[in-house]
């Protein structure tokens, strides 16, 4: 952790968008104790997933599968098991939430079939994690390389597999017209790609977060199933999956990791184009 404070140090740009967002976003009503004291665990978190990150990376494929079946749990297993049983694949949301780089290996070295989309910063980070992946059987799509991102989707789920996409990426999001949600404390449009990419599969959907456990507790951490469809007044499986994000978010805000760019990203978001209508 002493490295992580020392680049915050360095990095003071980044260190006062992340520290202010979280201030002015999650924390009305706290004392300055209560503040300094979220800023700090959540400094802690974001180290915590960089070296989940190293972990992952070094540790052989055997040695990360002993790892996670020793300190993870799965809670309510039913959605995964209905899609396996069926055999037409789902879509599982997460977000950049707890140990979320965890859940595709997870998902396999519990027996279910994986895809996961990624994004890899250089080729040889590409090739090694390419040669994890074959060792658990999962699927990667490089969403950073590939130009038919959406037809590799469809190939895996019509495979029969489980995809792992993030959702909360705001610089990514395509604002629908007719629907509109809160995002920590902003109104502005829901995102369609979640919706769309669940339409033109007719896969189900699910929200999957990997929450670290408080210390003391029977395993490190947990992950948490929430089946998502769309409501019979018209609400969106995206506002549905980032509704409960958002909870999640604002009851483990130390947790998440998207707070320096998350003003940034709403900005920018925002100019895309203005909804006509809303329903929320």
């Amino acid at each position: 952790h002493a490295l992580g404070f020392a680049y915050y140090l360095v990095r003071r740009k980044e260190r006062k968008e992340t520290s202010s967002t979280i201030i002015s976003r999650v924390t009305n009503g706290s004392n300055q104790i209560q503040k300094y004291s979220l800023l700090y665990n959540t400094y802690r978190s974001i180290f915590e997933h960089y070296l989940e990150k190293i972990i992952i990376a070094t540790r052989s494929p055997s040695e990360m599968a002993e790892y996670l079946i020793r300190h993870c749990e799965i809670g309510d297993t039913r959605w995964l098991d209905l899609v396996e049983v069926a055999g037409r694949g789902g879509i599982l949301a997460t977000g950049h939430f707890g140990a979320s780089e965890f859940i595709p290996v997870l998902l396999a070295v519990n027996g279910y079939k994986v895809a996961a989309v990624t994004v890899y910063k250089s080729d040889r980070l590409r090739e090694i994690a390419r040669r994890r992946a074959e060792y658990y059987n999962i699927w990667l799509i490089d969403a950073g390389q590939t130009r038919s991102s959406f037809l590799d989707f469809r190939k895996a789920i019509g495979n029969g597999r489980i995809l792992v996409v993030a959702f909360d990426e705001i610089e990514h999001w395509v604002p629908t017209r007719n629907c509109w949600i809160r995002v920590l404390g902003d109104i502005c449009p829901a995102d369609r790609g979640l919706d769309v990419l669940q339409r033109r599969t007719g896969a189900p959907a699910c929200l999957g977060l990997l929450r670290r456990t408080p210390r003391g507790s029977a395993k490190k951490y947990r992950l948490s199933l929430h089946p998502l469809s769309r409501s019979e007044e018209g609400r969106s499986i995206s506002a549905s999956g980032w509704e409960i994000l958002e909870s999640y978010i604002r009851n483990y805000p130390e947790q998440w990791y998207k707070w320096n760019s998350i003003a940034r990203d709403l900005a920018n978001y925002r100019l895309k184009e203005t909804p006509r209508n809303s329903n929320a």
